[in-house]
């Protein structure tokens, strides 16, 4: 049966009573920026088995002065009109991977080792890779992006955008640095996903030195999409609740079952919902929840959250609040 007995332990909540809204369209959500699963998993699975040691640099932090503030918000407006344009070549070149290396900080000597030879084979091209998928994004689904605030630091500034495509809208957030006197890219924030890609890069690292952790993950991931693969999304589910939520960080888990429980049906997909609401406090599992039950209350709380983070004159934070816009 469904960890932890969805069935039965939900029968009297108000989703029983009252029609919940249809969300197909908000949780079929891309995991591009996470595709660290199965592939990568196994491959990092290999390597723990026989990696070396080897130093990573260090870069030193510098505060920023006026000058470099304002090359910072130009460099900001100017990545907003080539993603709009789909300029891949300038977001591509915007990238910098040896800034997001250094962000990957405070792993052991065995976890730096696999990290070592891991990050020039496989993650520092999917990172790349993540930004393109965006401009693919807004590409395919007559989008567009827009800088909605900004916030400066000592020595970076979070740029964060927001995006309206179809009937949907999200938002990320980068890091900018000068780097050897020109801005770059040097870490991405998924609101839907709540992580620094740095501290999601760790997190797998970490988890993947520690064999018992290592192997019940990787094994109940790659059951659950062996699963999928057979069109048996119910055990595909059920597999999914065999990872303890503290051997992944984020909000991949919690989205991965709940687009497998709509493939299910709709009273699992609500058992779902209300079991990852409980157990899972980022606001976008609160979003989803509170979206499907129409919670009126809830919504304009994430709301409010939402826009001190991405923004308050926002466009697309608007477009989302009439509903007829999806978060995905």
């Amino acid at each position: 049966s469904l960890r932890p007995h969805f069935l039965c332990r939900y029968c009297d909540r108000k989703f029983v009573r009252r029609p919940p809204k249809p969300i197909a369209s908000v949780v079929s959500v891309n995991f591009k920026k996470n595709k660290m699963t199965p592939r990568i998993i196994l491959l990092i699975f290999v390597l723990s088995l026989f990696s070396c040691t080897h130093k990573k640099g260090k870069t030193e932090s510098v505060n920023l002065n006026q000058k470099q503030i304002d090359l910072i918000k130009d460099f900001a407006a100017k990545l907003t009109i080539s993603i709009n344009q789909y300029q891949y070549d300038f977001v591509r070149n915007a990238w910098d991977k040896n800034a997001f290396e250094t962000k990957v900080v405070g792993l052991n000597e065995f976890e730096q080792s696999i990290f070592n030879r891991f990050y020039d084979k496989e993650i520092s091209k999917n990172i790349e890779n993540a930004n393109i998928d965006l401009v693919n994004k807004l590409k395919y689904s007559n989008g567009k992006i827009i800088l909605t605030n900004m916030r400066i630091f000592d020595n970076f500034v979070e740029a964060t955008y927001s995006m309206i495509f179809d009937n949907g809208v999200d938002f990320c957030k980068y890091r900018i640095e000068i780097i050897n006197e020109k801005p770059k890219l040097s870490d991405f924030y998924s609101f839907r996903d709540e992580i620094w890609q740095s501290q999601n890069v760790k997190n797998i690292i970490r988890l993947y030195s520690k064999h018992a952790q290592k192997k019940e993950t990787y094994m109940s991931i790659l059951n659950s999409e062996k699963a999928l693969k057979m069109r048996d999304s119910l055990t595909a589910l059920e597999y999914l609740y065999n990872i303890p939520p503290t051997n992944l960080t984020g909000n991949y888990l919690s989205i991965k079952k709940i687009n497998l429980a709509q493939a299910i049906n709709d009273s699992i997909l609500a058992q779902v919902l209300v079991s990852e609401f409980e157990t899972n406090k980022s606001i976008y599992i609160k979003y989803l929840y509170s979206h499907y039950f129409n919670d009126s209350t809830l919504l304009h709380e994430i709301y409010e959250k939402l826009g001190k983070e991405v923004g308050e004159n926002n466009s697309a934070l608007d477009s989302l609040k009439t509903e007829r816009y999806l978060w995905k």
